[in-house]
């Protein structure tokens, strides 16, 4: 389950009774199953139902993941990059679907730009303070949960996440591939400074990359970055983001397909590695311009 905006959530519908009242036009399926875990946790069941039933019971067709909260929240944190509380509070959003996306707070921190950490703060102060005021049992419900359950959720053979996938592919050596790519991703991303949606393309490649689970709609956040790679990156760039994009529907069932999913993360470091360094020689070049005619003046 998602993190704290799963428990948020599953605790505002519990309240509100959302199990009645949902029909046929609420379609997401991420916050069924956390209003499902948390109160099945609560009662002493299965936190993890099989929610097909459950869905079907419910009206629900088609899921929509709260992936969407974590790719609008880093995004919006790129857009107000300049009003450091908003784009910490934009980042504190996200990372209530999963703490990971919390990696975008670094590049502020290391500016030394502490009302993004603030902004962050608040988020998370007063969604603890919420799931408090409503049911402080649900915390340990949650981790209980996790701990009995996440070992066994990541090594499920058709878990796409990059290193888990590296182990269950080819052992230490796919392991080792898995974080050699990591690291050359962060040493790109430390190198610059986060102004230009190259390098924040590669924070939030990071906060999917990390993730120990993930499926095909965990590789939302990436979109948009691939497709401003495809339109204004050179042709090598361009051609792997188009690869990352394609990828998931290779095969028959992608949200089950690990391969299409690490496939993805890999093509898309590439793209986003390779843009970066475009970027920083088309801006060395244009410096080197405007000081070659500040010269001749």
């Amino acid at each position: 389950m998602p993190a704290l905006m799963g428990l948020l959530t599953s605790e505002m519908l519990a309240i509100i009774g959302a199990v009645q009242d949902f029909s046929g036009a609420a379609n997401f399926s991420d916050l069924l199953q956390d209003f499902i875990g948390a109160r099945a946790l609560l009662q002493g069941g299965d936190p993890y139902p099989v929610l097909g039933a459950a869905q079907a019971a419910l009206g629900i067709d088609w899921p929509i993941q709260l992936t969407v909260v974590w790719l609008l929240g880093l995004a919006l944190a790129w857009r107000f990059r300049h009003r450091h509380l908003v784009a910490g509070v934009c980042i504190g959003v996200a990372a209530l679907t999963k703490l990971l996306p919390a990696i975008a707070l670094v590049p502020f921190i290391r500016k030394r730009q502490w009302g993004a950490l603030v902004g962050f703060g608040l988020v998370w102060f007063g969604a603890v303070a919420i799931l408090l005021l409503l049911n402080a049992d649900v915390f340990s419900a949650y981790f209980f949960a996790n701990r009995e359950t996440s070992l066994e959720q990541i090594a499920h053979l058709d878990n796409g996440a990059l290193l888990p996938f590296g182990v269950h592919t080819a052992g230490f050596a796919g392991l080792a591939a898995g974080a050699a790519l990591v690291v050359l991703v962060t040493f790109l991303a430390l190198r610059r400074p986060a102004s230009s949606p190259e390098v924040w393309a590669l924070w939030t490649w990071l906060s999917v990359a990390l993730l120990p689970i993930a499926w095909t709609y965990s590789l939302l956040p990436l979109f948009p970055y691939l497709l401003r790679t495809v339109r204004r990156s050179g042709p090598v760039p361009a051609v792997l983001a188009i690869g990352a994009l394609l990828a998931p529907y290779w095969g028959p069932l992608p949200s089950s397909n690990p391969w299409a999913v690490t496939m993805t993360l890999i093509l898309s470091a590439l793209a986003f590695a390779l843009a970066v360094q475009q970027s920083t020689r088309q801006r060395g070049e244009v410096v080197a311009v405007h000081a070659q005619a500040a010269n001749q003046t």
